[in-house]
């Protein structure tokens, strides 16, 4: 943290900063330095791909709620609850940045800390943590909240809200960070891959998700000699089998919606018109998701033909005839919207 300290200015250093964040699971500091690192090197900074999928699979558990803000075992126990432990980017980032950074950030620091419940009680939950009190031995001052069934069930809910619009608000604030990424590095097929998954978390319907593998594919298809080179086509086969997961998921996610839509209109009038989407618009997103399928089989056949002449014996040629075979079998059984 000492070349931090001497060298604030500098998106290397926040770029090492990153790295450490996001290895060590520190996933508020990693994307507050993230944001910081995009904000003053722009287009001059190198976007590591390891860092980068490490902090999204970070990010990723815990927007899940499977680990903390801070989930370093080595951090000392106030970091563990959230009370913000040995953040250092308050003292080290440029004020201007940090203010802008952290401005929206304060309930993500303190998001895993104990919350009090309010003081105003229900009359008998009074009543019976006053009789509790009379039980008590002399001396023994402190009494757990768990001796209170109602105040302990009361904080646990205020808990889980508190838990529930931080990770709303982190979610949030990831979004901007990949999208801030994105309008910097336009041919970034790892950073594409990145923004895919969260995506596919943060949004309900997969489609924004199948949009960023799309261009995860535009860019890997776009590199030369990809046909006759092993690792290039390799990772064009990673592209296109995510696109293949993401497309069949965006169709999956379509279906149910139309048929969660018949399944209301056959209720009485009241409950049909809660639906905040029309037939129209359902019948306009069953297309977007069978042309996805269509589009990703379409690719998958480009690139069966291009790189047959060399690649045919590779692995990755025969996964990508197996999942030509899975979109034309999910294209089937969904049927071709009218």
């Amino acid at each position: 943290s000492q070349a931090l300290r001497n060298n604030r200015r500098s998106w290397r250093m926040w770029q090492n900063y990153f790295a450490i964040g996001a290895e060590l699971k520190e996933v508020t500091e990693a994307t507050q330095a993230l944001f910081i690192m995009l904000d003053i090197g722009a287009r001059d900074v190198i976007l590591e791909s390891k860092s980068l999928s490490n902090f999204t699979d970070v990010a990723i558990a815990y927007i899940r709620g499977e680990i903390r803000s801070c989930d370093n075992p080595h951090a000392g126990d106030e970091a563990m609850v959230g009370g913000g432990g040995s953040n250092v980017l308050s003292s080290l980032a440029p004020k201007s940045l940090l203010d802008e950074v952290l401005k929206d950030d304060q309930m993500l620091v303190q998001h895993n800390a104990t919350t009090d419940p309010t003081e105003e009680s229900a009359a008998a939950g009074e009543d019976v943590e006053e009789a509790a009190i009379d039980l008590v031995a002399f001396g023994a001052e402190d009494i757990p909240d768990t001796f209170f069934p109602a105040k302990e069930e009361k904080r646990l809910a205020e808990v889980a809200k508190q838990n529930e619009l931080a990770i709303t608000r982190y979610s949030a604030r990831v979004v901007e960070v990949f999208n801030k990424a994105m309008s910097l590095f336009v041919n970034n097929a790892d950073l594409y891959d990145c923004a895919a998954r969260i995506f596919a978390v943060v949004e309900t319907n997969p489609q924004k998700a199948f949009q960023y593998r799309e261009k995860e594919y535009r860019v890997t298809s776009q590199v030369d000699q990809w046909a006759r080179n092993q690792t290039k086509f390799n990772r064009l086969v990673q592209a296109l089998s995510s696109m293949s997961n993401d497309a069949i998921a965006f169709l999956e996610y379509a279906s149910a919606a139309q048929q969660q839509q018949a399944a209301t209109s056959t209720t009485d009038a009241s409950t049909s018109s809660s639906s905040t989407a029309t037939p129209v618009d359902l019948l306009k997103q069953m297309k977007d998701a069978y042309d996805a399928v269509k589009t990703t089989e379409s690719h998958i056949d480009a690139t069966l033909l291009a790189s047959g002449d060399y690649m045919d014996a590779e692995d990755g040629y025969r996964k990508l005839e197996v999942l030509r075979k899975k979109l034309n079998t999910a294209t089937r059984k969904a049927n071709k919207p009218q």
